[in-house]
């Protein structure tokens, strides 16, 4: 299935016609700042897959991040996204990323630096460049294998958009707009994929295992994948990770998660919904004054005790 390039106003209009929009996003970037744009548009909350696994931690924190515009930031992130623009938009990569060595502490080095802030393009110094393109030669070769070629078998970023008044068959508190990057989209087949770089080591399938689990990957598994058929009338079962170290050499693991997993997880996102729009209708996220818990002491300090019961028993 071939996708048209969106833009603002084209979702806007499908989704006051027909209550969804898929389509390509020419410029990425411009997909996270149609959110705030779209929450105004129709008065309700625009969320997506990060929205709900924050809200899921901290309801109080994702509102006060939220209306402060924080966001999270790190050099892991920062990273993992340049291997998923020379992966998935290597024409956007070649525009938005350069290798150079610049001497911040010098006159021309602080001039470079200020030249390539103002044209928004991001310097990755050598010897992360080398991360990089290691991180994305190994992505490629795991998708190749699987005879998945950019542009010529799947299309990357391809967004969702799905207004939403009722789920499952129950009205929601207030509408909402939910939203969701497609990184890899086959043109065939019964699963839609995502690219996932990790400081784990993929060697070892027990960590990306509860990374899937403390990231919440499996509510972007179900969420997508209903999406996807809301969008497209095209039922799909399966979802895919591919995971790539950072860690030198760069290795690659794919994870797939099977359909009877995925309906785990379209209970959680379900019941996520209902709580996000029942607290942006009440306008009640919580407080920042936590409830009292008693000291437990961990298993160190407990072992520390118990030997000291020990020796004052002998």
């Amino acid at each position: 299935m071939k996708m048209k390039t969106v833009g603002y106003n084209d979702v806007v209009a499908a989704l006051k016609a027909r209550g969804c929009c898929i389509g390509l996003v020419k410029e990425p970037k411009a997909y996270h700042k149609w959110k705030k744009l779209l929450a105004k548009e129709f008065d309700c909350p625009c969320v997506s897959k990060s929205t709900l696994a924050d809200f899921a931690e901290s309801p109080y924190r994702h509102h006060w991040n939220d209306e402060r515009g924080v966001k999270k930031e790190t050099a892991s992130l920062s990273l993992g996204s340049a291997v998923d623009s020379r992966v998935l938009t290597p024409g956007e990569f070649a525009r938005s990323y350069v290798c150079e060595t610049i001497n911040g502490r010098t006159n021309e080095g602080k001039e470079r630096k200020a030249e390539l802030e103002a044209l928004g393009i991001e310097n990755i110094p050598p010897e992360k460049w080398e991360v990089v393109m290691a991180c994305a030669k190994v992505a490629n070769e795991a998708l190749s294998k699987e005879g998945l070629k950019l542009g010529k078998t799947f299309q990357s970023q391809v967004g969702m958009w799905v207004y939403m008044t009722e789920l499952g068959g129950e009205e929601l508190p207030c509408p909402v707009v939910v939203t969701g990057m497609i990184d890899i989209c086959p043109d065939e087949g019964g699963k839609l994929l995502d690219l996932k770089t990790t400081s784990a080591d993929p060697e070892d399938a027990a960590k990306l295992n509860f990374q899937i689990e403390d990231y919440h990957y499996g509510l972007q598994a179900a969420l997508y994948l209903d999406m996807f058929a809301l969008c497209t009338g095209e039922a799909r079962e399966e979802f895919e990770f591919v995971f790539v170290g950072t860690a030198m050499p760069a290795m690659c693991r794919r994870v797939v998660m099977s359909g009877s997993l995925v309906d785990l997880y379209r209970r959680d996102y379900s019941v996520l919904l209902f709580r996000y729009t029942m607290a942006w209708k009440q306008k009640d996220w919580g407080s920042a004054l936590l409830e009292t818990v008693y000291y437990e002491p961990t298993r160190r300090e407990a072992s520390r005790y118990q030997r000291q019961f020990l020796d004052d028993m002998m």
